[in-house]
């Protein structure tokens, strides 16, 4: 036991060291420089192929770390990129990178250096970089030749719409060297002594054998060929479906070539099984069908070309995805007249699932028949109710009857059925003459149409029956294609037959009755004649035929005019030189080589009256003179409305409202009490035969005797308001007529001596009318015309500077006006006791004694 535990710790202590050594290892940074760092030119891709070790990983783990990597071009000094690349590394692990260049690798030596840091999880911050490794020198142009002139790079392949950077190295710098683009100009810029590079923004495709570039000095031109690829479009409808259940095909639309010959390329992909396999064509993949029954499938189809990749994803259900082939071997079988049984194949799906398969019947090109049939192996129809000697095309296709996804494509087969006896009589008409009292008949009819001869006619059989002889029977065969024969007759009557034959047998039989006494004849020329023709039953039922109208013949002089139009389109045709208010029949009729055609029933048309467009002429014009006459009045009866009854003024509107400009409110159109200060009335006295001067041509006071002009005069009556000023009058025109008629309005100065009156509140409104209406009546008669003048102070007037005795020359400017109000002239006697300065004027005015109001 002593043992033991002695080795025990023997053990212990051996890995103690160990133990601290890799718990060093991972605490502590490592100076991880990268080693063994070449450097290696891709031409063909214009790459930087880096390849490099780290030797001072001594265990067994794996380590994160970051390389960073400087690429100089030219100069070690002239650092063009830097970039960082992370990976894991493990001891003694070759690292590889590359890095493309913009610019042709042959047109400048690269210089390349790199340093690392540990980012592992497992090492404390703080982390630092390594030293550099020392610069690599990447040279291509120690492969070139000593021709004079290079052109870089060699057959590119971009994109279409990238950036490309061509150069030139010139060997000979005095030489003029020019670049062009397909025969275009281009201009560059110098990078070197001896490289020139230019830069090809957003290159299109022009062909798929490439684009030119070539420079041209003083020796031979030097160029390269630049392939433009178009891009790479997402494939469009991919799906997929099985003809037999065995193989899958999976269909596409690839979009618009990229112009490059053997590229793109496609590969199916399913993630269920994870097999994928490289496609053959460009549109469409097979895939084979396991055993396992496998039915649900996720196909992803990759399209992949130098630059980039496209992909599209389809979730597909085997058994919902099936389209079976076309049937084969479709064949009629027993064709009679009326019926034909149609035969085919089927190719097997599976094991022997049926097949739904549709058979169509056409006729003249449309579809007239359709049936469904399930089928395994081998399908068969009769189809019935078919026109005798009549093509026809029967086709057939099918789909998976488990799921209907698809039909199959069609197949076709043509065949017409046997001939059948004609279903119709011919329609025969006869033409009787008499030649020495024997009739001779002229038979005619007309050849039935193909529905209704159910085969080729190959003659006619014409059966003559004397009806007075019922033994006597006569048969002649007419050739088709005749339509006539003669038959000469004696004087019995006679019924003859027609019948037309094919292959198969004879038509039902047409008659026509010819008597043998011309006597007996009921029709007259020239008159028409309507005919019914009906058909007897066995059961001695009638039923009407057709309709026919004619005449037995046609007098000359009934016609008065025959127009023949060879044309068969024409459908319109203009009579011309026709009588007024008369009546024409018309008819139109077709002919053939055989004659006409039956006569219809006529049209009769009544030509209108010659004078009716005259009429036309006068009336129009009328209607229109009434009409502006019509007008003419109702703008003159507006005109006198507007001049003896005009609209009575809406004071509302009134002018006068337009003199308010207030400065607090301008846009105020009604004024408002709160806004002014009540007015007053002031009577200014004058001593009589004084006359008041006026600016204008104003007769005086004095010169207008018997008149009572009412002058109201407007005055301020603000508060600070010390002395009489100009006013602005209105004159009461309604009870001033001679003052109307001159038509001016003066301006009243107001003298020194004639106060404002003030009154205190009145003590009754109602003693205060009575008041006034007494001194009213009392002094009409007692103060003379021109002693007083009854002035309206208002607030429309302002002060004015000048002379107070004098009227002012210029108008006064209205300041804010109040709302009108009805004034009144009150007694002085019934006013209270003058207020005092604090108290403010009342609406109502009184008069100084002896003064008068109006």
């Amino acid at each position: 036991m002593a043992l033991f535990a002695v080795l025990q710790t023997t053990f212990l202590l051996a890995l103690l060291p160990l133990r601290t050594y890799q718990s060093e290892v991972l605490s502590e940074p490592l100076p991880l420089t990268p080693e063994s760092l070449s450097v290696s030119i891709n031409s063909t891709k214009q790459c930087l192929h880096l390849q490099w070790t780290v030797h001072n990983l001594d265990y067994h783990q794996e380590l994160k770390m970051v390389f960073q990597i400087e690429i100089s071009r030219f100069k070690a000094s002239e650092v063009i990129w830097t970039g960082n690349y992370s990976t894991t590394v493990m001891q003694n692990q070759v690292l590889h990178w590359s890095w493309e260049s913009e610019l042709p690798l042959e047109c400048a030596i690269h210089f390349v250096r790199m340093r690392t840091m540990v980012d592992d999880a497992r090492i404390p911050v703080p982390r630092f970089w390594s030293n550099w490794s020392s610069w690599e020198k990447a040279d291509a142009q120690n492969s070139l030749g000593d021709h004079p002139l290079y052109v870089f790079p060699k057959d590119k392949l971009v994109e279409e719409g990238s950036d490309v950077t061509i150069c030139y190295i010139s060997r000979n710098h005095q030489d003029n060297i020019s670049c062009y683009l397909e025969d275009v100009l281009t201009y560059g810029k110098q990078l070197d002594q001896s490289v020139w590079a230019f830069e090809l923004k957003n290159v299109s495709f022009l062909r798929k054998t490439g684009t030119n570039f070539y420079c041209q000095g003083q020796g031979v031109p030097e160029g390269i060929v630049l392939y433009v690829s178009k891009v790479l479009e997402e494939p469009k409808d991919f799906s997929c479906e099985t003809r037999d259940l065995k193989t899958l095909t999976c269909t596409w639309d690839p979009g618009d070539d990229t112009g490059l010959i053997g590229l793109p390329s496609y590969t199916l992909f399913e993630s269920f099984s994870g097999k994928k396999t490289l496609c053959k064509h460009r549109n469409r993949c097979d895939w084979q069908v396991t055993q396992d029954s496998q039915e649900m499938y996720n196909f992803t189809l990759v399209a992949e070309n130098y630059f980039r990749k496209r992909s599209v994803s389809i979730l597909f259900n085997l058994i919902h995805g099936v389209h079976p082939v076309a049937p084969y071997n479709l064949f009629p079988k027993n064709v009679s007249a009326t019926n034909a049984t149609m035969t085919w194949k089927v190719h097997s799906i599976g094991n022997n699932s049926a097949l739904l398969c549709q058979l169509q019947l056409l006729g003249e090109g449309k579809v007239i028949q359709q049936h469904n049939i399930s089928v395994r192996v081998n399908g068969e129809y009769l189809l019935s109710e078919l026109e005798p000697d009549t093509e026809y095309m029967a086709r057939v296709h099918c789909a998976y009857a488990d799921h209907f996804w698809k039909w199959s494509e069609l197949i076709s087969q043509n065949f017409t059925t046997a001939e059948a006896a004609p279903l119709e009589a011919p329609d025969v008409w006869r033409n009787v003459m008499f030649v020495s009292g024997h009739p001779t008949v002229t038979l005619f009819w007309k050849p039935l149409s193909k529905v209704h001869t159910h085969g080729k006619i190959l003659f006619y059989n014409v059966v003559v029956e004397n009806l007075d002889e019922p033994s006597s029977l006569e048969a002649r065969s007419v050739p088709a294609p005749a339509n006539s024969t003669k038959v000469t007759l004696n004087q019995s009557s006679y019924q003859i037959h027609v019948t037309a034959h094919n292959s198969v047998g004879p038509s039902p039989a047409s008659t026509v009755a010819v008597s043998g006494h011309p006597g007996n004849g009921a029709f007259r020329p020239g008159v028409r004649y309507n005919f019914r023709i009906y058909e007897i039953s066995t059961k001695r039922m009638a039923r009407l035929l057709e309709k026919k109208t004619g005449y037995l013949e046609e007098l000359d002089n009934s016609v008065c005019c025959k127009y023949t139009i060879d044309n068969p389109d024409q459908k319109t045709f203009v009579m011309k030189d026709l009588q007024p208010e008369s009546v024409y029949e018309f008819l139109v009729t077709s002919y053939t080589s055989a004659g006409e055609g039956p006569l219809d029933d006529f049209r009769k048309v009544t030509t209108p009256d010659e004078y009716s467009h005259i009429l036309i002429y006068i009336i129009l014009p009328m209607i229109f003179c009434v009409l502006v006459i019509m007008i003419a009045c109702y703008l003159k009866s507006q005109w006198l409305k507007d001049k003896c009854y005009p609209d009575i003024p809406d004071p509302y509107k009134s002018s006068v409202l337009s003199l308010i400009k207030s400065k607090e409110n301008p846009h105020i159109t009604i004024m408002k009490v709160n806004d002014c200060v009540p007015d007053a009335i002031e009577v200014v006295n004058k001593p009589e035969g004084s006359k008041i001067q006026f600016t204008g041509t104003r007769k005086s006071p004095t010169e207008t005797k018997g008149t009572k002009p009412a002058y109201l005069d407007l005055l301020p009556t603000e508060k600070n308001y010390s002395g009489p000023g100009p006013c602005i009058c209105f004159e009461n025109f309604t009870y001033n007529q001679a003052a109307s008629d001159l038509g001016y309005c003066g301006h009243f100065p107001v003298t020194p001596q004639a106060p404002h009156c003030q009154l205190g509140p009145l003590t009754s409104p109602e003693n205060l009318l009575k008041t006034l209406e007494q001194n009213y009546m009392n002094s009409l008669g007692e103060i003379p015309a021109g002693e007083a003048n009854l002035n309206y102070v208002s607030q429309l007037a302002s002060p004015m500077s000048g002379d107070k005795e004098s009227p002012p020359t210029n108008p006064p400017e209205p300041t804010l006006c109040s709302e009108y109000k009805m004034q009144m002239a009150i007694p002085l006697g019934l006013a209270s006791p003058p207020p005092s300065e604090n108290s403010s004027l009342s609406s109502t005015t009184l008069l100084d004694p002896g003064e008068h109001y109006h």
